[in-house]
């Protein structure tokens, strides 16, 4: 199993592949396919929004196998989310976490305006709501700002959470325009 400062490695080089339209797509075989039948053993679990133009597996140019990727709008962090990632951890011994947020994020951007709704939605966009205060008192752009505090607000939910063994947690946000994505993002 690799180190988890190799898979981030492998993660920057295979995102500046897809940057650049030169994706190697590896991993992507009917015999890889026969290969995971045996079970699966991803190098890094990944948070991140269900937003379509936002799939893991390709801006990072991976294969079957390679990740465990959640997805919730806002990449919100919630019971089963956690669970999830409990999961690779524990069972698939994922040493990695890497919380994925996007430029102009959809539900980041309607809690940002105040979209009010009900139900589910409602209790999601209110998870969501919290960094809000903090991305307004910075300078810059108040989605761009909400995008990384609610980065930070995944961040703290995993580190604040009781795993079996040290783990790196890092996060990260994805350009939809550059197709780029930047480790450890600052406002």
């Amino acid at each position: 199993m690799k180190n988890t400062e190799q898979v981030i490695s492998d993660l920057q080089a295979g995102n500046r592949r897809y940057a650049l339209g030169a994706g190697i797509h590896p991993n992507q075989t009917l015999h890889r396919r026969d290969e995971m039948l045996a079970g699966q053993n991803p190098s890094a679990v990944i948070i991140g929004c269900s937003d379509s133009r936002v799939p893991p597996e390709i801006i990072f140019d991976c294969g079957l196998g390679e990740l465990f990727v959640i997805r919730t709008a806002g990449h919100v962090a919630d019971e089963s989310v956690i669970a999830s990632v409990q999961y690779a951890v524990e069972h698939l011994h994922t040493d990695l976490i890497l919380v994925l947020g996007h430029s102009d994020c959809g539900a980041v951007k309607s809690a940002v305006q105040g979209l009010e709704a009900s139900g589910a939605l409602g209790a999601l966009l209110a998870r969501i709501k919290p960094p809000l205060k903090a991305a307004a008192a910075r300078a810059g752009d108040l989605l761009e700002n909400a995008v990384i505090e609610n980065i930070r607000l995944t961040l703290a939910q995993l580190k604040e959470t009781a795993w079996p063994r040290e783990l790196m947690i890092r996060g990260a946000c994805y350009s939809l325009k550059s197709g780029l994505v930047t480790f450890d993002p600052e406002p």
